[in-house]
């Protein structure tokens, strides 16, 4: 209960950057989970860890040589998953700056990455810079998985998401719809 009070006043602190007043279901979590392939993939980055409502379906579909990193810039986020998963490289910092910690750790490319990022509140810019980080970063054939709110799909910016992931992959699709998370949610996985 503690992580769902901590998970509600960080969205009324942040409203931009926390895209919900609830973490997502565990419904939701695993649509994202079970259309990956985490369990063959060398690295997986998870994108606006939140509380660890994905982290927690990721987590146990690892492989032992898996190298994982969930990113935030929620300190209080970040806080929470790393005392849930003390095994885990949890950063507190902004996707912008993921491949100065792949360089870190050594990392070229990444096979999956989970992205709970609220996609329709950033800029054009921002949606671009990024989106383009990710292509960067992500190996050929490799999964990209984000989802948006049903909600959403009429907001312009969507829209534009939208056409911007047809632009910089080479197969997009709305694999899932899950009723069952606040608000209702549908999953888009891309491959590279």
């Amino acid at each position: 209960m503690h992580e769902i009070t901590a998970f509600i006043k960080q969205f009324f602190s942040h409203p931009m950057t926390v895209s919900s007043v609830v973490p997502s279901s565990k419904s939701l979590s695993l649509a994202m989970v079970c259309k990956a392939n985490i369990k063959n993939a060398k690295v997986v980055l998870e994108f606006g860890c939140g509380s660890g409502a994905i982290t927690e379906s990721i987590v146990p579909n690892l492989s032992h040589e898996s190298i994982f990193i969930a990113f935030d810039i929620n300190k209080t986020f970040v806080e929470i998953v790393k005392q849930k998963y003390p095994n885990i490289i949890v950063i507190n910092d902004s996707v912008e700056n993921v491949e100065s910690y792949m360089k870190q750790y050594s990392i070229d490319k990444a096979d999956v990455i989970i992205s709970s990022l609220p996609w329709s509140a950033f800029d054009r810019k921002l949606q671009i810079k990024l989106l383009r980080t990710i292509q960067r970063i992500l190996k050929t054939g490799g999964d990209f998985l984000t989802y948006t709110y049903l909600h959403s799909f009429v907001m312009p910016s969507q829209n534009r998401f939208k056409k911007i992931l047809n632009g910089k992959f080479r197969k997009v699709d709305v694999s899932s719809i899950v009723l069952a998370n606040l608000p209702p949610a549908a999953v888009i996985k891309c491959i590279k």
